[in-house]
């Protein structure tokens, strides 16, 4: 009895972190379900499967038609740099990690997404020196 209640309490700690990293390719819906015309007014909001877009074999869910509409007149827009992989470890060692699909950062008019832990979050890492850590991301992913 002691010993669930200790699992459950651990449970429940994790699930209070929201923390939930993604592998980009692993789903045919795309940033787990996050509208990706959200992130460009500041907030990541996912999406209602009920208003959807398929684009380059991934489906898109978004929380508006008005963000849909968005998207369709310009998809490559509002599309995550290196294909949704963590921006700041790109740049770091050129490694493809999962993301957290909430922990983002648009800078000079793109999409980057991030990994996440308790101890980590690379968003604010990557905020520390966006403009180095984006040449070297950009180098990393044409190797």
């Amino acid at each position: 009895m002691k010993f669930s209640i200790i699992l459950l309490a651990l449970f429940a700690s994790l699930a209070a972190f929201g923390q939930k990293n993604i592998d980009p390719t692993e789903s045919k819906i795309f940033l787990d379900g996050f509208d990706p015309v959200s992130y460009f007014e500041g907030a990541a909001h996912k999406g209602l499967p009920s208003i959807h877009f398929s684009y380059k074999n991934r489906e898109y869910h978004f929380e508006s038609q008005a963000h849909l509409a968005q998207f369709k007149a310009n998809p490559e827009h509002f599309l995550p740099q290196y294909e949704g992989w963590c921006a700041y470890a790109m740049a770091k060692s050129g490694d493809k990690v999962k993301v957290d699909p909430s922990s983002f950062s648009i800078y000079q008019d793109k999409l980057y997404l991030f990994y996440k832990n308790p101890r980590t979050v690379t968003r604010d890492l990557w905020k520390a020196d966006e403009p180095r850590l984006k040449i070297q991301a950009d180098k990393n992913w044409t190797k």
